[in-house]
């Protein structure tokens, strides 16, 4: 049985190395981004880890599955580049990701 300590360190580690995945998860999204090939088995690849394994991690943090969470991300950009860009729903419309 591990002591309080020893376990409270492991608590934090385990919690750091899902923080830095989350993280590596949320940069993989937004320099893919423009690729509308780029699928979950690429993201997956790319974080090196199996598809069944990414889609635990990010539904247990984000309550999502990748590829909501990916629709979402773009989702997020087309309107940021509507509200600051002022760029037209045409303009957004033929970026590649829609």
């Amino acid at each position: 049985m591990l002591k309080p300590q020893a376990l409270e360190n492991r608590i934090n580690t385990e919690k750091k190395h899902d923080e830095d995945f989350m993280e590596h998860f949320n940069d993989v999204l937004k320099h893919y981004i423009a690729n509308s090939a780029f699928s979950i088995e690429d993201i997956a690849k790319e974080l090196g880890v199996s598809r069944t394994q990414l889609f635990r991690k990010i539904k247990h943090y984000y309550n999502v599955s990748p590829k909501d969470s990916l629709i979402k991300i773009r989702m997020q950009t087309a309107a940021e580049l509507l509200q600051f860009e002022e760029a037209s729903i045409m303009d957004v419309d033929i970026l590649p990701f829609f």
